[in-house]
């Protein structure tokens, strides 16, 4: 029962030794390790018997080479400390030691990372000097007994290392193998793809040519004219549901067409997709017909330089029979932009987008562009190169366009459209504050313009001083001719009672009477009539003087009327010229 509780108690020992190795091992460093346990302590085995099973239960070779490494540096820091002490433990480790190196340069073998291997296979080689230049150091000090083993265990170190070396060469060797074989492999399917193209050239080549004739009628009723509200092009029929190919500049900024055929039927389509980066779109008739003719796609990629090509489409917008014209591949074009096909067959502006056939009746390219050395209010002169795009390059991009994709690329007339609205606007806007300010200074100027206000107003003290005076002589006028004929009146009262007194002094009272009436009554009348010459006179000079006043103040208010008309006139006339430079100024600044 004794002897059972021991051996438990030891395999617990055991297994919490194991633990900790298996806890506590460090990460692979390949550098000088500090010993553990001392070879020939009691719990050394415990030790070296807890890296056997760390190692044991380390599935991982790469992992698991990296630990003996590290067990190896272990062994070589103990036998460095017991090196003069210890004979025996200097056996023992030297074992261990062998037992890790050999290991590790086993287990190299089965790493499937190249590349790993290669990098443990080296680091076992830059560490054996050092393990063997430590075991040379040792070996001056152990005794005799135990120099056998430190020279057996250096015979071991420079083995590993030469078999990792031999494993280093082996794996270069494979690898330059390896990479000669892929070169081989790629020269091979390089070399297959050009026995398939010149297979699928030589397959064209011995397909029936058809005549002029035979091309049109497979392909006139698959190519179509398409307008839009911005203008027209061609296009070609891909399938029997009425899906059409043509360039994305032919459906630019709309998203419906009409489609007609050369039969004459009209329908109505649908932009699905466009890639205006390659100029290429795809419109969907909408009446759900699915018996279309369809134009048949080749291989763009077995056309040569020279073949015979022949363009469809509509040239110039114009209706009615398709267009057809022959020519030649003039050579296969590579710019900025992408790849086309440079054709000798004449095209113009309305061919854009519709097909370029071989001599087989299979569309080889779409019909594109046209450039030219000189135009004339856009009619194309002189010499003209002609472009199509590739049908493989249009190929790999149907299904993409039928899906939806949409590219779209503002041209270099819409930007420059949009620059110069932006130019205009902004121009408009600083020659609008530019009037502004000079209507603001010519207001300000007029407001403040002292040498007109003080010609008004001294043509108003004027005015006054004329009504003043006009008020005086009237006043004096009335005055001096109303003292006169007060004194008449005076004078005549006096007459009369003197001529009655007079009478009534020298005779009877009743002729008297009779006698002072009638002389006072002519004297009345007498001075009534020189009343009337005063107050005709007073009246005369009062008018004459009115109408020098009145004359006068009609002078200076013309004066001051004019005064106020060549002010405004003169007001008005820099407006003008305001206006003039605003105008100046917004044609400068858009010219500039």
């Amino acid at each position: 029962m004794l002897y059972y509780k021991l051996i438990m108690k030891l395999q617990s020992i055991i297994i919490s030794f194991v633990l900790v190795a298996i806890l506590t091992t460090p990460a692979l460093t390949f550098a000088a390790t500090d010993p553990g346990l001392k070879p020939g302590n009691f719990f050394y085995i415990f030790d070296t018997t807890s890296e056997k099973i760390v190692l044991f239960f380390t599935f991982n070779p790469e992992n698991k080479v990296k630990k003996a490494l590290e067990y190896a540096d272990e062994r070589l820091a103990e036998i460095e400390v017991v090196a003069e002490t210890n004979p025996d433990a200097i056996k023992g480790a030297l074992a261990n030691y062998e037992s890790k190196v050999i290991l590790a340069a086993e287990k190299s073998k089965e790493i499937k990372d190249e590349k790993k291997a290669e990098e443990l296979l080296t680091l076992i080689t830059d560490n054996a000097p050092k393990q063997q230049e430590i075991l040379s150091a040792v070996l001056a000090k152990v005794p005799e007994e135990a120099k056998e083993a430190i020279v057996l265990a250096i015979e071991v170190s420079k083995r590993g290392q030469e078999k990792a070396q031999e494993q280093i060469s082996e794996l270069n060797k494979e690898i330059t193998e390896l990479k000669q074989e892929i070169a081989e492999l790629k020269h091979s399917q390089s070399e297959n793809k050009q026995s398939l193209q010149k297979a699928v050239a030589a397959i064209n080549k011995t397909s029936k040519k058809l005549t002029n004739k035979e091309i049109i009628t497979n392909l006139k009723p698959a190519t179509v004219y398409i307008e839009t509200k911005n203008g027209s092009g061609s296009g070609m029929i891909l399938s029997v549901d009425g899906t059409i190919l043509t360039n994305a500049h032919v459906v630019a900024r709309v998203s419906a067409a009409v489609i007609k055929l050369s039969d004459g039927r009209t329908f109505s389509a649908s932009v699905t997709g466009r890639d205006e980066n390659i100029d290429l779109a795809v419109l969907k008739i909408n009446n759900g017909d699915s018996n279309f003719k369809f134009a048949e796609l080749g291989d763009s990629d077995a056309i040569e330089q020279g073949d015979e090509v022949f363009a469809f489409g509509f040239p110039f917008g114009i209706e009615g029979d398709v267009s057809f014209k022959e020519g030649t591949i003039s050579r296969r074009l590579i710019d900025g932009s992408g790849v086309y096909f440079e054709t000798s067959a004449e095209l113009h502006p309305g061919n854009s987008g519709g097909p370029l056939v071989n001599r087989y009746g299979q569309v080889v390219g779409i019909n594109t562009a046209i450039y030219s050395s000189k135009q004339i209010e856009g009619v194309i002169l002189g010499e003209t190169i002609k472009l199509a795009i590739p049908i493989n390059i249009a190929k790999n991009l149907i299904s993409d366009l039928m899906a939806g994709r949409n590219i779209e690329v503002e041209s270099q007339k819409e930007k420059q459209v949009k620059q110069e609205t932006v130019k205009r606007s902004t121009c408009l806007a600083e020659s609008e504050q530019y009037y502004n300010n000079l209507v603001r200074g010519i207001n300000q100027s007029d407001a403040n313009d002292s040498d007109v206000q003080r010609v008004l107003s001294q043509i108003d003290q004027q005015i006054e001083s004329i009504r003043r005076s006009l008020n005086d002589d009237t006043s004096r006028i009335s005055s001096q001719y109303d003292s006169l004929i007060s004194q008449l009146r005076d004078s005549a009262e006096r007459y009369a009672q003197s001529v009655q007194t007079s009478l009534i002094r020298s005779g009877s009272a009743r002729y008297a009477q009779d006698s002072s009436s009638g002389m006072v009554e002519v004297a009345r009348h007498s001075n009534d009539s020189q009343i009337a010459i005063y107050e005709s006179q007073k009246q005369l000079q009062i008018s004459s003087a009115q109408s020098n006043a009145n004359i006068y103040i009609a002078r200076y208010e013309a004066l001051k009327a004019k005064a106020r008309s060549d002010k405004e006139s003169d007001k008005q006339s820099a407006l003008t010229n305001a206006k003039n430079k605003k105008t100046e100024y917004y044609n400068k600044c858009v010219s500039q």
